[in-house]
């Protein structure tokens, strides 16, 4: 074993459920980042790709750099697995960019017009 890698026993071993919870922001940092990857793309290309066609490679990506930057910060050594979970979290990611703000927009739209109603 090189200095500081961890096997993949280690690594099973670090996997508790505190760092299961960090799946939550970093899912939503990572959308919000395809977000604003999207957004500067769209009017660079000026919608010549489809949205969410567009959206599902930036959540690859984006998914798949932030787990080699995870790996490299954390000394752990690369295993096939991974990649499959990268992915999996890139689909959540993809889905909560193409639709969590979709919703959270049209829930403020409403919340505005309801504001502008009793106004």
């Amino acid at each position: 074993m090189q200095l500081g890698l961890k096997t993949a026993q280690q690594f099973k071993e670090d996997l508790t459920m505190d760092k299961i919870m960090l799946l939550v922001p970093i899912v939503f940092g990572l959308m919000l980042l395809v977000n604003i990857f999207t957004e500067v793309i769209k009017k660079v290309t000026r919608d010549k790709i489809p949205t969410n066609l567009l959206v599902f490679i930036l959540s690859v990506v984006v998914t798949i750099v932030a787990m080699f930057i995870y790996l490299s910060i954390t000394g752990t050594v690369f295993i096939w697995w991974m990649m499959c979970i990268a992915i999996t979290v890139a689909f959540f990611v993809a889905y909560s960019a193409m639709f969590g703000f979709d919703k959270w927009k049209q829930m403020f739209d409403q919340w505005r017009s309801l504001k502008s109603n009793k106004a």
